[in-house]
């Protein structure tokens, strides 16, 4: 059996991925990761920093990685993915089959700037400028007493992070992005290949920065596509 962990965007909890379990390959099951302070953990508090959350998350999945895995991250959960697989990396745990980082630039290249977190209107139109979030939802004053919290102190994680520059990945990895994505420059887009030492490709998808909503058919499609470069024993799928 294969896992693919799924970690969420900025603000997103892991129930943006359940329409991907009952469209994943035979053998293979989406694992949703569900990060501090978002969906069924929202009572545990966001994360003050990436070294916290990557730690968490860490712990959460360890068990697991005896299976074989890849491992997909969106905007945010690109940085983290990355992240931790250095964080595996370290404690010589079996390496992901394949990486997908997907909506960001190379963690090096990654600034979140341009933004006064103390401002509710400053998020709320960078919200609108992202497209992933109804107008409506927006400008609702309940809804946004909920969700401004969680966002800002995800945008307060981003802006905190520091790339510490370590050894580049062995992984063969994959980049996703949007062809209308403002968020994303693509001449720094195209250099997540100084990132590993193994093969890089890229897949490009109609719409914004949250494509993989919008087009979840055809995202969900290429991480099939490149889960059938593995094999398993058959005795390992459930009948």
């Amino acid at each position: 059996m294969g896992i693919i962990f799924c970690i969420p965007y900025a603000g997103g909890s892991a129930s943006i991925f359940n329409q991907w379990k009952n469209k994943a390959l035979p053998g293979w099951k989406v694992v949703p990761v569900e990060l501090s302070g978002k969906g069924s953990r929202f009572a545990e508090g966001p994360y003050e920093n990436m070294e916290i959350a990557v730690v968490d998350i860490y712990k959460r999945v360890v068990d697991a990685l005896s299976e074989d895995y890849i491992i997909y991250g969106h905007s945010m959960g690109a940085l983290i993915a990355y992240e931790l697989v250095q964080k595996i990396r370290f404690y010589d745990g079996p390496p992901p089959k394949h990486i997908v980082f997907s909506g960001c630039v190379p963690p090096d290249k990654f600034q979140l700037t341009g933004i006064d977190l103390t401002s509710d209107s400053e998020i709320k139109q960078r919200l609108l400028s992202l497209g992933g979030t109804p107008p409506q939802i927006i400008k609702n004053t309940d809804l946004a007493s909920v969700f401004l919290p969680i966002i800002r102190a995800d945008y307060q994680l981003l802006q905190r992070y520091i790339f510490d520059k370590t050894a580049p990945l062995t992984e063969d990895i994959s980049i996703f992005y949007g062809k209308n994505d403002n968020t994303v420059s693509l001449n720094d887009l195209m250099t997540w290949d100084a990132m590993t030492t193994g093969k890089t490709e890229y897949y490009e998808f109609e719409g914004n920065h949250f494509f993989l909503n919008d087009e979840s058919n055809k995202v969900i499609d290429c991480l099939n596509e490149i889960c059938t470069n593995f094999r398993f024993d058959s005795s390992q799928l459930n009948p």
